[in-house]
């Protein structure tokens, strides 16, 4: 538990952060590096390519690229994504911030709120329907929609997504938490889109998909490299980059994969290019209520 908590004051020191520099005419990648030293020199690791920085009608997996030319504009409304780990152990948070502009104030604060009374309700034995049903109502009491098919989830070491899903609508899933669970609470919202999303570009970030051994011996020495710092959490091409030269990376990356090796995440966009805001923090599920190891 001591790692949990580490783990979720570093993430949420690192959001903090990240905030003050989201500003107009400011590159993503470099919002991004200085956030990356930033978690560096606060001890902790990267739980997932952090930081993710969505604009827009992208509602995740946005992690600046090798040479990301991205500049974040006055009027943007930027979803800043960051996980950190302890030994495995993970903090995952997130906030959106309107940069320069109120006009989407009220949709900004319909996820703050909507994960704030979905963790106030949290505690052994509550359904996971009745989580996503807080979420759903407080969201939809502002006049907005959530994004039915993202959602929170639970963690294990080395694991972001553990295999039970928080629900942002009564999904009916009638399972209950137990004392002791790690779980991210996780709100999306739209204004006036369809409340779901699509598959976009391919985001150059990745997980381990097989444990089939390369033949290409550079694709080994990656492999090797990806299983020991990065064992089964995902990884990102810049990050492979710190180590490897990026042109042969890059042709490595793509055969890995090809064979199946290797799976990319896309882009995650609202199916109607529509204005997505997103909230999160993590909590430990105890006795009577939900401790927040993301304190913000």
């Amino acid at each position: 538990m001591e790692d949990w908590f580490k783990a979720g004051k570093v993430a949420s020191e690192a959001r903090a952060y990240a905030k003050t520099l989201i500003k107009p005419n400011v590159s993503v990648l470099e919002v991004s590096k200085k956030v990356e030293d930033f978690i560096k020199k606060k001890k902790g690791l990267e739980g997932f390519p952090s930081p993710q920085i969505s604009i827009n009608e992208i509602a995740a997996h946005y992690y600046a690229y090798q040479n990301d030319k991205t500049i974040i504009k006055k009027g943007d409304v930027v979803s800043i994504d960051i996980g950190t780990h302890v030994n495995g152990w993970v903090g995952d948070n997130a906030t959106t911030v309107e940069v320069g502009s109120n006009k989407y104030k009220k949709l900004i604060e319909s996820v703050h709120k909507a994960r704030d009374n979905a963790i106030k309700e949290i505690k052994p034995r509550v359904q996971l329907c009745k989580i996503g049903e807080i979420i759903e109502e407080t969201i939809s009491s502002y006049g907005f929609k959530p994004i039915r098919n993202l959602s929170g989830h639970n963690l294990a070491p080395y694991v972001i997504h553990g295999g039970i899903t928080i629900p942002n609508f009564n999904n009916k899933d009638k399972r209950k938490l137990e004392e002791g669970d790690l779980i991210a609470i996780e709100p999306f919202a739209t204004d006036e889109g369809v409340g779901m999303v699509k598959e976009g570009k391919p985001s150059s970030i990745f997980r381990m998909n097989s444990a089939r051994t390369p033949r290409d011996m550079f694709q080994r020495k990656i492999i090797k490299h990806i299983i020991d710092n990065f064992k089964t959490l995902p990884f990102a091409t810049r990050q492979l980059a710190r180590e490897f030269p990026i042109s042969r990376l890059q042709i490595a990356l793509s055969m890995l994969k090809r064979q199946g090796i290797i799976h990319e995440y896309t882009h995650l966009v609202e199916k109607s290019n529509s204005i997505v805001t997103q909230a999160e923090d993590t909590v430990v599920v105890k006795e009577n209520k939900a401790e927040v190891t993301t304190k913000h």
